[in-house]
C-alpha cells in the first residue's frame, strides 16, 4: 500500500509539473514578441494535452497494479502524440496569399505585432502600385509583407524610420533607389541539396526603399524561421535577388 501511494504521489508530482509547463506555454504563446503560431490549432492542443494530462493524474492515482498504471502512463501519451501529429498536420495546410490593397494589414494571427506597426496605418493620400502579403506555416514561420506606394511627400513617410535611428544607405540591387534599414539577414536553408538561388532557410527584412527620382516608396517586412522559397515572396522577384 505505501508503495502504491509512493508511486501515485510520484506520477501525479510529473504530470503536474507537465501541466504548468504546458499552460505556461500557451501563455507565453500570447506574448507578442514570442515567434509563435498562436491560432486555434494551437491554443486548443495545448488545452487538449492538459486536459489528457489531468485526466491520467487522476487515473493512475486510483489504479491499484503497476502495469495498470504503466500502460495507462502509456495511453496517455499515445494519445498527446496523436494530437500533435494533427496539429503539425493543420499547420503545414496553414497558407495566406492576398494582393488586395483592400486586405491591408489583415494578417494571419501567427504574425508579429512589430510586423503590424512597421507599415503606416494611412495611406490614402498615396497611390498604391503594388500589394502582397504572403503568410506560410510548415514547420514554423514564413512571411513576407510588401507594400510599394508613390506619394508626394517623401519624406512625411521616410522621416517616421529616420527617427528610430534606421540605416540610411544605398540600395546594392537598384541604383535608382535609397534603403533605410533595420535588418537585412538572409541565411542558406539547413538542407545541403538547396538550390542557393531559390532557397532560403532563414531571414530578416525590415526596410523602406525609396525613389528621389519618382516619389517612390517600397516598404518590407519579411520574416523566415523555416524552408522558404524565394519564389513565394515578391520582393526577391521585383529585385531579382538570389
Amino acid at each position: 500500500m505505501k508503495t502504491r501511494k509512493s508511486l501515485n504521489l510520484v506520477l501525479s508530482i510529473i504530470f503536474t509539473i507537465i501541466n504548468l509547463l504546458t499552460i505556461c506555454l500557451l501563455i507565453w504563446a500570447n506574448e507578442d514578441t514570442f515567434l509563435y503560431d498562436i491560432s486555434y490549432i494551437h491554443k486548443y492542443r495545448y488545452i487538449i494535452i492538459i486536459v489528457i494530462q489531468l485526466a491520467l493524474t487522476i487515473l493512475i492515482w486510483f489504479l491499484k497494479t503497476f502495469w495498470k498504471k504503466l500502460i495507462a502512463f502509456q495511453a496517455g501519451f499515445l494519445l498527446i502524440n496523436i494530437v500533435m501529429i494533427f496539429a503539425i498536420f493543420g499547420i503545414s495546410l496553414s497558407k495566406s496569399l492576398t494582393n488586395d490593397i483592400n486586405n491591408y494589414k489583415k494578417f494571419d494571427i501567427g504574425v508579429q505585432k512589430a510586423a503590424y506597426d512597421f507599415f503606416p496605418d494611412d495611406i490614402s493620400d498615396a497611390e498604391v502600385i503594388k500589394y502582397e502579403y504572403f503568410y506560410n506555416y510548415y514547420v514554423h514561420h514564413v512571411y513576407s509583407i510588401y507594400l510599394e506606394i508613390k506619394v508626394d511627400d517623401l519624406n512625411k513617410y521616410l522621416n517616421v524610420y529616420r527617427e528610430k535611428g534606421y540605416l540610411e544607405k544605398e540600395f546594392e540591387y537598384d541604383t535608382n533607389y535609397k534603403e533605410l534599414v533595420l535588418d537585412d539577414y538572409q541565411a542558406n536553408t539547413f538542407n545541403n541539396n538547396y538550390n542557393p538561388k531559390r532557397e532560403l532557410g532563414r531571414g530578416d527584412i525590415k526596410k523602406v526603399i525609396y525613389s528621389e527620382i519618382n516619389n517612390t516608396i517600397i516598404i518590407q517586412y519579411f520574416e523566415s524561421w523555416d524552408h522558404c522559397t524565394t519564389g513565394d515572396v515578391y520582393y526577391f522577384k521585383r529585385f531579382n535577388i538570389s
